[in-house]
């Protein structure tokens, strides 16, 4: 039997190899030369408008993720649109996810490093207790590091963490939960006591849906004509699913044996799934052309959600709602554990040939990519972790100028101190008033300053030769931003800041920068 493999990045041919993954798959490595980075030829992987991530950076396996996400429009749109609302606070995930969104589409397919939101990730305590910090030389924070239950767990917590970042907006403005509205699924969870028959009951929301095989829910699904079952009876089942336990009775201080039923109430306009197959459950699918699906209708029942492949008439059609694939994280394997890593398949709007297609993203690949190449499951080397379905009802556009509506701009025209005021501060600097707003065509000089956190890693050659490993590692240090209009002021900065750096410093560069940067012995603005 021949499989389709690709002869170069971008085009599938006939082959006859069929027991490795394909070239556009396979795990990909950044070669630098004495020049670093700058003369590695990214645009042989990437001839598309889409950008690719780089891989250098720590927790570079969540590139996968970072790139579904970036193709939903409701969570793109959600994620620009915050960033007019002014945010300082140094954890958020919510407003790096936003700039680094903003910046793939202004890059209009040049690769890009995600580093700020990377450093952002790092420092939260609650990733590094996770798990989920992958530094760039391989050491990762715990036990998970089996990749594609890491991606798992990076889903839901970047949906939770985002969750947890407008909740503090939303504190302060006064106003209704957006990402609840996007990605919540609201859940009512009974617990009866199988010694008493006492019941308890309870709604919570969650953000993303475990999908389990129908027999660990109990679950029998319906075949008809003898079909396979697919993917869709899998979500029914993980809609509705019960468990006994043994539970603390708080009243009687002994533990009793308890039945634990999830049912979901409501399912939002982004469906986020993980997806948990077992080794003999993929050796099924495998041999399943036909289990991962492009659409599904749902609706809700008396007891459970409903959930069909196709609708037979106009009744059915008003009562369901319909799901569309946007796309799914797939875990390729290779033939050493150190080859693994993820790769990610959307579906979006070709603006040159007006149709629907599908791209593969591995990290700075970017490539066109058969339907058919995207829906086969029978590789070895091919599973699917984490996917994403949205509502086809009302589909919204991609706003790509949602940044600019309603822009909170004060910040401008005051100071920022990371530690007291003004006070015993020597200021080189003249905020702008009102009257200067900044323009359209408004002149302006960006002068920026940085020190280094890590060298450059060399290897010597056999032959003398240094080859580089990987480059110089630099963070902002200092930024000053100058009037350039014609006038009394031209050349007086009204930003000059000195940025505090949290991470070791490996290099000052500088003696100005060691002499400001400390943050309780400096009289400059941090």
């Amino acid at each position: 039997k021949k499989n389709k493999t690709q002869e170069n990045l971008f085009e599938f041919k006939e082959s006859e190899e069929e027991n490795s993954p394909h070239p556009a798959f396979r795990k990909l490595e950044i070669l630098y030369s004495k020049f670093g980075v700058d003369d590695f030829d990214f645009d042989s992987y990437n001839q598309t408008r889409f950008t690719g991530l780089e891989t250098h950076v720590d927790n570079s396996y969540t590139n996968s993720l970072l790139q579904l996400y970036r193709f939903v429009p409701e969570m793109f749109n959600f994620l620009l649109g915050n960033l007019a609302i002014e945010n300082l606070d140094s954890n958020s995930i919510i407003r790096e996810l936003g700039y680094l969104y903003d910046m793939m589409v202004k890059s209009f397919g040049h690769h890009l490093r995600p580093t700020n939101f990377q450093q952002t990730l790092s420092s939260l305590q609650d990733a590094n207790n996770l798990g989920l910090i992958e530094k760039e030389n391989g050491t990762i924070s715990s036990t998970a590091r089996d990749i594609g239950t890491r991606i798992k767990l990076f889903n839901k917590f970047l949906l939770d963490k985002i969750t947890k970042d407008e909740l503090k907006e939303v504190a302060e403005a006064s106003r209704s939960l957006q990402s609840y509205s996007i990605f919540g699924i609201e859940v009512e969870s009974t617990i009866r006591s199988l010694y008493t028959g006492a019941m308890s009951t309870d709604t919570s929301v969650i953000n993303t849906l475990d999908v389990f095989s129908p027999l660990a829910n109990s679950f029998r699904p319906s075949i008809k004509n003898g079909s396979q079952p697919s993917i869709l009876s899998y979500i029914e089942s993980s809609l509705n699913t019960v468990e006994q336990r043994s539970m603390l009775n708080e009243m009687t201080g002994h533990y009793e044996a308890v039945e634990v039923s999830h049912t979901v109430k409501r399912l939002p306009p982004v469906l986020s799934i993980n997806l948990h197959l077992k080794n003999d459950e993929l050796k099924g699918i495998r041999n399943n052309s036909d289990w991962l699906k492009p659409t599904f209708y749902t609706a809700p029942s008396k007891e459970r959600f409903t959930v069909m492949e196709n609708i037979t008439n106009h009744v059915m059609a008003n009562a369901f709602e319909e799901y569309s694939l946007v796309g799914f994280v797939c875990e390729v394997t290779g033939e050493l554990d150190k080859d693994k890593h993820l790769v990610t398949f959307v579906q979006t709007y070709n603006d040159f040939l007006q149709k629907n297609e599908w791209y593969l993203f591995n990290d700075f690949l970017v490539t066109a990519i058969p339907h058919s190449e995207v829906f086969n499951l029978s590789y070895w080397w091919k599973t699917p972790v984490t996917l994403v379905y949205r509502n086809t009802r009302n589909l919204p556009r991609f706003d790509y100028a949602a940044w600019n509506r309603g822009l909170n701009d004060e910040i401008l025209y005051r100071d920022h101190f990371a530690y007291g005021t003004r006070e015993g501060k020597k200021i080189e600097y003249e905020l702008l008033t009102r009257e200067e707003a900044p323009k359209p065509g408004t002149l302006i000089a960006i002068d920026a300053e940085f020190v280094t956190l890590e060298e450059e890693q060399f290897e010597i050659k056999s032959n003398g030769l240094r080859s580089m490993l990987k480059p110089r590692k630099q963070t902002l240090a200092r930024v000053s931003v100058l009037r350039g209009d014609d006038g009394p002021k031209m050349g007086v900065p009204f930003i000059d800041d000195y940025v505090i750096v949290e991470e070791g410093i490996h290099d000052y560069l500088t003696s100005v920068s060691y002499t400001h940067l400390r943050a309780h012995e400096t009289r400059r603005h941090l």
